[in-house]
């Protein structure tokens, strides 16, 4: 019943904003008015209609495809080039309880916003390789960039960030849609974390 309450609404919308411009430049001509001021009619009532319900969604969506371009996964270095560069640490990662660490950095901040840890593995019970997240949302919220990203805390360098982009539909009526972008390479970054965190657990 909410469902179809829904359609006639949008179909009411749809309808209305289909029939302001002409209803406009008839009323506008049945006024006398010059062909400037005819145009004018026309085009604000259509923008009487269209900007209360699109003045976010338009943004939102010029955003959304702004973004899009960034999304997806970006290896700042190959996990074999980490296995060489640290020989024989792989083998004695090892997840522990946050409480009986000696050193845990529970955030990280980069490009000015701060992440917060998700999962992370330590050499003696000093936290080296570190899995944050965090969000950034754009236009109140319409749309949000999920960023994960994998970093060499004792070495202070990124290995490999995953950026998603979600854009939220139709708050105004009372129901969300959402439409998530993960890029073409967003597999690769659940691919590449595996190789430490699922190596720690088979050893």
């Amino acid at each position: 019943m909410f469902g179809l309450a829904m359609f006639g609404i949008i179909g009411l919308y749809i309808f209305a904003q289909i029939t302001a411009p002409f209803f406009g430049f008839w009323l506008a001509k049945k006024c006398g008015f010059g062909k400037r001021m005819v145009v004018f009619c026309t085009v604000g009532s259509f923008l009487l209609v269209f900007v209360p319900v699109w003045h976010k969604q338009l943004p939102a969506m010029i955003v959304f495809q702004y973004l899009k371009r960034e999304a997806g996964t970006k290896i700042y270095k190959p996990f074999e080039q980490w296995v060489e560069e640290n020989p024989g640490v792989l083998e004695c990662l090892e997840e522990i309880k946050v409480d009986t660490a000696i050193e845990y950095h529970r955030t990280l901040l980069y490009n000015n916003t701060e992440y917060i840890s998700f999962a992370s593995l330590f050499l003696d019970k000093h936290q080296k390789i570190g899995w944050y997240k965090g969000r950034i949302d754009y236009i109140d919220s319409w749309v949000r960039e999920f960023i994960d990203i994998l970093y060499d805390i004792e070495k202070k360098e990124i290995l490999a960030i995953r950026k998603s982009i979600v854009i939220y539909d139709f708050k105004s009526w009372g129901t969300m849609f959402s439409s998530r972008y993960d890029g073409d390479s967003y597999i690769y970054f659940s691919e590449y974390i595996e190789n430490f965190f699922h190596y720690n657990k088979e050893n």
